[in-house]
């Protein structure tokens, strides 16, 4: 029991680990492309970096709001289904960087 709950802490924790690290790369890449977006407009379709940046703000807040509720075993359902909503967010940013860019 023990072994089976010290395993589901790690998981929790490398999941949580992820989703903060990975929304703070999504926001701090968002805030370099807006910085050179002058340079880079030949290469990227402004629109997308757009909603990219709409798309990260929505769910940095979203993981912000979900916090408190981490601690309740009872909400379960709830974590569940927002970090599955959070993980399609950055898998629709990824989706959303494919589209940015212009072909040549």
């Amino acid at each position: 029991k023990f072994d089976n709950d010290l395993y589901k802490l790690f998981r929790r924790i490398i999941m949580l680990s992820f989703i903060i690290f990975e929304l703070v790369a999504q926001a701090y890449l968002i805030k370099f492309f807006y910085e050179i977006k002058k340079e880079l407009n030949k290469h990227i379709n402004l629109i997308y970096l757009k909603i990219k940046r709409i798309l990260i703000t929505l769910l940095i807040a979203a993981s912000i709001i979900i916090l408190p509720f981490l601690p309740f075993d009872n909400l379960k359902f709830l974590k569940h289904a927002l970090e599955w909503n959070v993980f399609l967010g950055v898998i629709t940013f990824y989706f959303l960087t494919f589209l940015m860019w212009k072909k040549n």
